[in-house]
């Protein structure tokens, strides 16, 4: 494998990337959420008291 240092422009874009991801992770749960696809699931996690993030 090549090991490469990061360079300067990589602390430019890396944090768009992940903003871009976490909007578009955002909206598709909060798509599924809302169409009720998720019910199960978090009434599963309400019934076991798991703390997990969802």
């Amino acid at each position: 494998m090549i090991h490469r240092e990061l360079s300067g422009l990589h602390q430019l874009y890396i944090p768009h990337i992940f903003s871009y991801l976490n909007e578009d992770i955002d909206f598709v749960l909060n798509e599924l959420k809302a169409k009720g696809l998720c019910r199960d699931f978090l009434a599963q996690q309400k019934d076991r008291g798991d703390r997990t993030h969802v």
